[in-house]
C-alpha cells in the first residue's frame, strides 16, 4: 500500500513547536469479481448468460489531504503548518432502494410485449367513445355552418356547448364523474386525453400491428431505470482534526438498474393475439376498474399484470437484471474553522468504492413496488385537478 507522511508544527510569535510527524497509509483498492464462465451455444443458436459480479472497495470510503498548507488564527498567531494530513473514513448514507429492480423488469417484459392497442377494451368502450367523438363533431359543424351564414353568436354558443352540456361519456370508468356538469377546463383535459387521443391511440395501433412484419430471430427487450442523489459531506468537528481543517465533499452518487429479457418467437399467431390484448383478462378486468390508473401511478400493477403473457408465443431464452452503483465528487475543499483562514494549496483526495452485479432471473413478473411518484408530475397533476374539477356539482340556479 502506498504511504504518504502526515507533518504538524505550530507557530506562535516567539517560537514554533517540533514537528509531529507520523506515516499516512492510503488503502489499495481490492476488488472482487467472478470468474467468467463460457457457455455453449443451444440449439437455436442461443449463448445463455451467467451471473457476474466486480465490486471494487477500499474497505469503505476514505477522505484525505495533499499538499503543503496553513492554517493562521485571524492573521496572526497561533499558526499550524501541515504537510499533508492523516486518513479519516467518509461516512455515506446508503444507497436508496429506488429503482426497484421488480418494476424495472416487468417494464421490459413490457417492451418485449409491445402492446399496441387494447382490443378487448376498445369494444368494451366502442359505444362511449363513438358517442363522444360524434357528439363534438357536430357541434364542430353547427359552428362552422352558423359562421358561414354570418350568424356569429350562433356559431359561439354552439362552440359553448362543448363545456355547458353534459360531457357525453368520455370512456365508461369516467361517466360517474361526468354525470353533472363540472368545469370547463377540467372536463376538456378529460375528454382529450381519455376520449380523442385513446381513440387514435387505438387506430393508429391497430393499424400497426395489422400491418406489423412477423418476427425473425431473437428478440430483446430492455429497460433501466437511474436514481441521482447529490450528498455534502463534511468530515471531522471542533478540534477533533489536529490540523484545524474540515474537509467538504460534494459527491454525486448514481444507482442504474437496468433489465434485459430475450425470446425467440415461434408462434406469431398467440404474438400478434397478446399485442391486441385479447389473452389477458386479469390485466382487461383490472383496467376496467375506475381510476385504476390513479393508482398504476403509485404501484404499477397494471404492469405487472401486462406481463404475464408478455412471451406467448415466444421460446424464452433469458432475462438478466444488473445494477450499477458509482460516485464521482463534485466538488471537494477544505474549509477552516471559526476564526481561522487557510492559505497554500491543499488538495482534498477521495476514495470511494464501485460495484456491478447481474444476476439471472425468470420470465414471469415479481410483484411490483411503489414507483417514483414525481416521474411525470405535470401530466399526473393536471389529471388529477381535471378529476377533481369534473366531479364537482355546478351551483344550481333559480329559476326566471
Amino acid at each position: 500500500m502506498p504511504t504518504i507522511s502526515h507533518r504538524q508544527r505550530t507557530l506562535y510569535s516567539t517560537f514554533a513547536s517540533d514537528w509531529l510527524s507520523q506515516p499516512v497509509t492510503i488503502p489499495e483498492p481490492n476488488v472482487i469479481s467472478a470468474e467468467v464462465r463460457k457457455t455453449k451455444v443451444d440449439l437455436d443458436g442461443w449463448r445463455p448468460m451467467t451471473p457476474w459480479f466486480k465490486i471494487t472497495t477500499y474497505g469503505g470510503n476514505y477522505v484525505w489531504v495533499e499538499g503543503t498548507f496553513t492554517c493562521d488564527y485571524h492573521g496572526g498567531y497561533p499558526k499550524t503548518e501541515n504537510e499533508n494530513s492523516p486518513i479519516r473514513r467518509l461516512n455515506l448514507p446508503d444507497w436508496s432502494a429506488w429503482p426497484s429492480e421488480a418494476n424495472v423488469k416487468n417494464a421490459a417484459l413490457s417492451k418485449m410485449k409491445d402492446q399496441s392497442v387494447n382490443l378487448v377494451m376498445l369494444l368494451k368502450d366502442r359505444c362511449e367513445t363513438i358517442n363522444g367523438i360524434t357528439n363534438r363533431l357536430n357541434s364542430l359543424l353547427r359552428s362552422v355552418r352558423y359562421a358561414r351564414r354570418g350568424e356569429l353568436v350562433k356559431s359561439a354558443r354552439s362552440l359553448r356547448k362543448w363545456w355547458r352540456t353534459r360531457t357525453p361519456g368520455i370512456v365508461n370508468k369516467f361517466r360517474a364523474l361526468n354525470s353533472k356538469s363540472g368545469k370547463p377546463l377540467g372536463r376538456m383535459w378529460l375528454e382529450l386525453n381519455f376520449l380523442h387521443m385513446q381513440a387514435i391511440n387505438d387506430v393508429n395501433g391497430l393499424i400497426k400491428e395489422l400491418s406489423r412484419d412477423p418476427a425473425v430471430g431473437f428478440i430483446h427487450a430492455r429497460s433501466g431505470l437511474s436514481l441521482e442523489v447529490t450528498d455534502t459531506v463534511r468530515v471531522g468537528s471542533g478540534y477533533s482534526w489536529d490540523y484545524y481543517g474540515f474537509p467538504t465533499v460534494t459527491i454525486k452518487r448514481e444507482r442504474i438498474v437496468y433489465a434485459q429479457v430475450s425470446a425467440l418467437p415461434y408462434l406469431g399467431f398467440l404474438t400478434s393475439a397478446s399485442r391486441m390484448g385479447i389473452t389477458n383478462p386479469l390485466y382487461v378486468a383490472w383496467d376496467s376498474i375506475p381510476l385504476s390508473f390513479v393508482a398504476d401511478w403509485v404501484i404499477p400493477v397494471g404492469q405487472y399484470l401486462n406481463g404475464f403473457d408478455a412471451l406467448l408465443g415466444m421460446k424464452f431464452k433469458g432475462a438478466h437484471i444488473g445494477t450499477i452503483e458509482r460516485s464521482q465528487v463534485v466538488n471537494a475543499s477544505l474549509e477552516a474553522p471559526s476564526g481561522y483562514t487557510i492559505s497554500g494549496n491543499p488538495k482534498v483526495k477521495v476514495l470511494l468504492g464501485k460495484s456491478f452485479k447481474r444476476t439471472l432471473t425468470d420470465q414471469l413478473p415479481d410483484l411490483p413496488d411503489i414507483r417514483n411518484p414525481l416521474s411525470g408530475l405535470a401530466w399526473k397533476a393536471a389529471t388529477v385537478a381535471a378529476l377533481l374539477a369534473s366531479a364537482v356539482r355546478e351551483p344550481q340556479r333559480k329559476a326566471r
